[in-house]
């Protein structure tokens, strides 16, 4: 019985498609330009925040269905639904409004972590995720 010498051709094969691989996903970055990958950062973070938003939403709603009242927190649908609350793109939590016994809202302070502000800095909500997928829907 033979056994694979550590140099042996299968194993050199093996290492040169790991790097031709590795040149080639690299290669298929390189038009963009690291400054555009690195500028595109924000407006990912801020469709992260629309699938999160769309998440935590979805669990209220569900919990506000089997109890028949609103959260007090977003703690309490983390244990009601052993739900993983993630923080933001940003490193920040997200923030749980009540507005009255029957409406909420959820709330993501944007790149400053900060309440108002411009740009990505400023405030994400479910209203505000809501008008903009109908500007898109319009167009």
């Amino acid at each position: 019985m033979r056994m694979n010498h550590p140099t042996s051709p299968a194993r050199n094969l093996r290492a040169l498609v790991i790097a031709l691989s590795i040149c080639a996903a690299y290669a298929a970055l390189v038009p963009y330009g690291p400054s555009r990958l690195i500028g595109d950062g924000d407006r990912l973070r801020v469709a992260q925040v629309k699938l999160d938003l769309g998440q935590i939403v979805g669990a209220i709603q569900r919990f506000q269905i089997d109890r028949k009242r609103l959260p007090v927190s977003l703690d309490e649908i983390a244990v009601a639904f052993d739900f993983l609350i993630p923080d933001d793109p940003w490193g920040n939590a997200y923030v749980y409004e009540r507005v009255d016994a029957e409406d909420f809202d959820v709330v993501c302070l944007g790149a400053d972590g900060a309440a108002g502000g411009e740009g990505f800095a400023a405030d994400l909500n479910r209203e505000s995720i809501r008008e903009s997928a109908l500007s898109r829907a319009r167009r």
